[in-house]
């Protein structure tokens, strides 16, 4: 929800708080208008993203400097499992030299979808454009790429799976465990200091 991040911010802002982690890791779900909203929260200037097809007019989406409430240090956690507008928000973050995004190549899904109905009662998904990142790479076709690759902690595929409870997904305030290398190598990144995480 991007009211109650950007309330989430302004708070962390006003705690004194000058390092963020923004997980989006294995998000999948939000509208790119939101990742869009969300984008202007971290960006002063600069092009978000752009989307174009075959039958719709190509469109920039730009920072507006109003908006902006996060002007201290931010990292972005990403995976594969990182989709649609997640990519957007972390592609506008990279693109515009905001932050790192740290972890794995997103999965390549942001794109605009129209609904045909079929005459048989069913329906035809039609993807009809594009997102790219600010600089003109296809978010479908290539994914968002890291600035610091790093690969989570394998699986022990002998492990029973009591021993694999520990490794359900993350939760909304919920902080990483002290052995997820991507959450580490973040922390890194950020000089080490004290850093909240907003889910």
């Amino acid at each position: 929800d991007v009211s109650e991040l950007h309330d989430k911010l302004a708070q962390f802002d006003k705690q004194g708080v000058h390092k963020l982690l923004l997980d989006l890791r294995d998000c999948t779900r939000g509208d790119v208008t939101e990742a869009v909203v969300a984008a202007q929260f971290f960006l002063t200037s600069g092009k978000i993203a752009s989307l174009e097809g075959q039958t719709v007019s190509h469109k920039d989406f730009e920072a507006e400097p109003d908006k902006a409430v996060w002007h201290s240090s931010v990292d972005v956690l990403i995976s594969p499992g990182t989709s649609g507008a997640a990519e957007v928000l972390a592609g506008a973050i990279k693109g515009n030299k905001r932050g790192d995004l740290v972890g794995e190549r997103t999965f390549g899904s942001a794109s605009e979808q129209k609904m045909i109905p079929l005459d048989d009662g069913g329906a035809l998904i039609l993807t009809v454009a594009f997102y790219s990142t600010p600089d003109g790479k296809s978010i479908v076709e290539e994914g968002v790429s890291p600035t610091v690759e790093v690969h989570p902690k394998a699986v022990d595929p002998s492990a029973e799976p009591s021993d694999m409870e520990d490794e359900a997904p993350l939760g909304p305030g919920q902080l990483p465990k002290a052995d997820d290398p991507v959450y580490n190598k973040a922390l890194e990144l950020l000089k080490g200091g004290e850093a909240q995480k907003a889910a």
